[in-house]
């Protein structure tokens, strides 16, 4: 029978931290397949047994075992989704190519399992058909057979005394089987809406990349021209510098020869240093 819908914290999916809509899913296949076998083990022991199919718990065996089939069908064929959607965009979802083969062979694997198992029952019903014909002759009323219709019908129909119950069983995998599709359609909306946002942040990241990569070359430009000026300082620093030097020779020169001359002396180192000041200054 179909469970509700459980939550594995291992079942993530590659981006954001969110759960893999087919993981989850497997899971609840592995689930229901393990309680298909369950049920299969009690429907060949009941089979092989002395009374056959004649109890009732051998209808409401077959009953659950083909209810739990239909529904684990549904699952699979939601998993075939999930991969469509997956190798429709590989670079979008990030799965290697493997991963999704191996999904793929796992839901191959699955349903020719289950498919067995049904051929298993279906055969079962067709060899038990001698005994219906003894009971007839024994004056006992035969159940009515009903036309061949879709296959949920014949299904319904090999169930017997148990239609009822196998009908009740149908609504409520279908409920199951539209939740489940649904699950499956919000968790790939929440990774689409996942990968927009991410795809927003890297283009304002970009953004701001540009902005300082033209910051930067505003910064190289400005430091070409300070070189430029610094270099400028330094040649007319020499050149006042080989002035001074000169000036300096001729002044000593002319204060050995009077003392007037080490007034003139004085004064004109005085004019230089004023000019050096206001040269240095502005």
């Amino acid at each position: 029978r179909h469970r509700p819908w459980t939550k594995d914290p291992q079942a993530t999916s590659v981006c954001g931290g969110m759960e893999d809509p087919f993981q989850v899913v497997k899971d609840e296949v592995q689930h229901s397949l393990s309680v298909v076998h369950e049920l299969h083990k009690r429907w060949k022991e009941i089979y092989k047994s002395a009374t056959g199919t004649d109890t009732e718990e051998y209808e409401w065996t077959k009953s659950e075992l083909l209810s739990g089939l239909r529904s684990i069908e549904w699952d699979l064929k939601d998993l075939e989704e999930t991969i469509t959607i997956v190798k429709g965009n590989r670079a979008k979802f990030g799965l290697s190519n493997e991963e999704i083969d191996s999904r793929q062979q796992f839901v191959d694997g699955t349903r020719a399992n289950i498919a067995m198992i049904r051929a298993e029952v279906t055969n079962a019903d067709t060899e038990s058909t001698p005994k219906s014909s003894s009971a007839s002759k024994r004056g006992l009323p035969l159940p009515k057979k009903k036309p061949a219709g879709t296959e949920r019908e014949s299904l319904l129909s090999s169930d017997g005394a148990a239609g009822t119950s196998s009908l009740t069983s149908i609504k409520v995998d279908t409920a199951a089987h539209a939740d489940n599709s649904r699950f499956i359609n919000d968790e790939v909306q929440k990774q689409q809406m996942v990968m927009q946002e991410q795809d927003t942040q890297l283009d304002v990241i970009s953004s701001s990349v540009g902005r300082l990569k033209e910051m930067g070359h505003e910064i190289n430009s400005e430091l070409k021209v300070q070189d430029k000026l610094l270099d400028e300082i330094g040649e007319r620093t020499d050149t006042t510098s080989q002035q001074v030097s000169a000036a300096m020779k001729g002044l000593t020169k002319l204060a050995k020869d009077s003392d007037k001359g080490k007034m003139c002396v004085i004064l004109i180192l005085s004019l230089i240093l004023i000019g050096l000041c206001y040269a240095i200054f502005n």
